[in-house]
C-alpha cells in the first residue's frame, strides 16, 4: 500500500515540475524580455514574469496535476496564497542574490526557480487542492 501512495506521489511530482517547467518557461520569457528589450530591473522583471507563470499554473495544475475537486473558489484561494509566498520568496530570493550578493540574474533565478518548486508542491499537494 505504501509503495502505491508513493508511485502516486512521484506521478504527481512529475506532472507538476511538467506544468512547473511551462509556468517557468513563461516566467523566464517574461523575465528576459523586459530586462533585454525594456531595460526593467531583473527584480521587478521576475516578479512580473512569476505572475504570468502562477496563472499558467494554477489552470494546469488544477485539471492535469491534482485534479481537484475543490471549488474554484477555495482551491484559487489557497493557490493564490502558495503562489504570493512563493512569489515572496523569489523576490526576496532574487534580491538577496543579484542586488546584494551581485550574482548575475539568471544564475540567481535557477537556484530560485529550483527552492520555490519544492515549497509549492509540498504546499499545494498538501493544503490547496488535498481533496
Amino acid at each position: 500500500m505504501t509503495e502505491v501512495s508513493f508511485n502516486g506521489h512521484l506521478g504527481r511530482l512529475f506532472r507538476y515540475g511538467m506544468v512547473g517547467a511551462s509556468g517557468t518557461a513563461l516566467h523566464y520569457a517574461v523575465l528576459i524580455m523586459l530586462v533585454q528589450l525594456f531595460g526593467i530591473d531583473p527584480v521587478w522583471a521576475t516578479t512580473a514574469g512569476a505572475l504570468c507563470g502562477a496563472l499558467l499554473n494554477y489552470h494546469l495544475n488544477y485539471h492535469w496535476t491534482f485534479a481537484s475537486r475543490r471549488p474554484h473558489r477555495e482551491a484559487l484561494s489557497r493557490f493564490m496564497l502558495v503562489a504570493g509566498s512563493g512569489l515572496l520568496l523569489n523576490t526576496g530570493l532574487m534580491a538577496l542574490l543579484v542586488d546584494g550578493l551581485g550574482w548575475y540574474y539568471l544564475v540567481a533565478q535557477v537556484l530560485t526557480t529550483a527552492l520555490v518548486f519544492f515549497w509549492t508542491y509540498l504546499a499545494n499537494a498538501f493544503w490547496s487542492f488535498r481533496h
